[in-house]
């Protein structure tokens, strides 16, 4: 099964054919080792392009001003192998306790020769990026667990992105005290998928100074 070019080339316009070449790679690799590793949800192959890849790159545009971007949790490379194919400008440090899915990740990596991704099979608590200043997550907890998650380990100042369905303002009102307190939380931008017109959300959460 390949990737389809024109449709990501359609949807997004600004991607260069050798960015495009490089989601092929990454898309045969991940359906090649998705039985072994449950990487995506069976139910998600047919629309693998837009469910992930679309919802990904739809993203880009709300988080693309960071240096370096800490991908918490992100066990089948989306969007952090995403993000650093289209911003070579960015360090990802790709953050995954599975060390299956990590060894995955490197192998990615290496095949598609990102110079700007580093592996790091930790715990993000013990992951030792406290002193980053930017991070984001797609399926990977509760709006309010992760920012808990955060507050433990980032200083002020730190940015945190949630890509988010349409229930993310059902989240941030989940955030609560003593959290709300200590962050400000909103919604840095929106987009809709190509096909389905589903509504996809980036929610900003940002530890005050």
């Amino acid at each position: 099964m390949s990737l389809d070019l024109s449709d990501i080339a359609g949807w997004f316009p600004w991607i260069t054919n050798e960015k495009l070449s490089a989601h092929q790679l990454f898309h045969v690799e991940l359906l090649r080792c998705n039985k072994k590793l449950n990487l995506v949800s069976p139910n998600t192959i047919q629309t693998l392009k837009e469910t992930h890849f679309a919802d990904c790159l739809g993203a880009v545009e709300f988080i693309k001003e960071n240096e370096e971007i800490v991908d918490i949790g992100s066990g089948n490379g989306f969007p952090g192998i995403v993000l650093a194919t289209i911003l070579p400008a960015s360090m990802l440090y790709l953050v995954e306790v599975d060390g299956r899915k990590a060894e995955f990740w490197r192998h990615i990596v290496f095949k598609m020769k990102l110079q700007n991704a580093r592996v790091v099979n930790k715990r993000i608590q013990d992951a030792g990026l406290g002193e980053k200043q930017a991070a984001v997550s797609r399926a990977f907890s509760s709006l309010r667990d992760s920012i808990d998650l955060a507050d433990k380990i980032f200083s002020p100042g730190f940015k945190y992105f949630h890509l988010k369905g349409d229930g993310w303002i059902d989240e941030v009102g989940q955030v609560g005290s003593p959290l709300e307190k200590k962050w400000k939380v909103g919604l840095s931008g929106s987009y809709a998928l190509p096909l389905s017109k589903v509504s996809r959300h980036v929610v900003l959460a940002e530890k005050i100074k």
